[in-house]
C-alpha cells in the first residue's frame, strides 16, 4: 500500500522535485556502504566512493553479479539529480520515470549491499580479540 501511495505521490511532484527527493533516498540508503563519506562531497565524487565501494567487496560470484548493474544505475542517478540542480532546463517526465525505474532497482542492490557490510562487520568484530 506504501508502494503505491509513494509512486501516487512522486507523479504529483514535478520532475526537478522527484529527481533531487530520489537522490536523497538514494544517499540515505548507501550511507552503510560508504561509511562516514563526507557531505561536502559532490554527487560525482560520492558516486565515485560508493562504485568503488561496491566493487571492492569481497562476495560470492552470485552476489557479484546481482551488484555490478548498480554502476550504471548509480551513475544515472547522479547525473539525473546534477541536471536537476545546475542544467538551465530541468530534467523531463520521461527521464525522471526512468529514474524512477531505475531507482527501484537499485533499492535492492543497495540493501543487499548494507546486508553484506553489516555481516562483515559482525565478523570482523567477532574474530579481533577484546583487550
Amino acid at each position: 500500500m506504501w508502494i503505491g501511495y509513494d509512486a501516487f505521490r512522486l507523479t504529483r511532484l514535478d520532475p526537478a522535485q522527484i529527481a533531487l527527493l530520489i537522490y536523497g533516498r538514494f544517499r540515505r540508503l548507501a550511507r552503510p556502504v560508504t561509511g562516514s563519506a563526507s557531505r561536502n562531497l559532490t554527487a560525482h565524487a560520492y558516486a565515485f566512493v560508493l562504485v568503488q565501494r561496491l566493487s571492492s567487496m569481497k562476495v560470492i560470484p552470485r552476489f557479484q553479479s546481482w551488484l555490478a548493474p548498480a554502476q550504471p544505475e548509480i551513475e544515472q542517478l547522479t547525473e539525473l539529480f546534477s541536471r536537476a540542480l545546475f542544467a538551465p532546463l530541468p530534467p523531463t517526465r520521461a527521464e525522471v520515470n526512468d529514474a524512477v525505474r531505475t531507482w527501484s532497482r537499485l533499492r535492492w542492490r543497495l540493501l543487499l549491499a548494507n546486508v553484506l557490510s553489516i555481516q562483515k562487520n559482525k565478523l570482523i568484530r567477532w574474530i579481533q580479540p577484546k583487550p
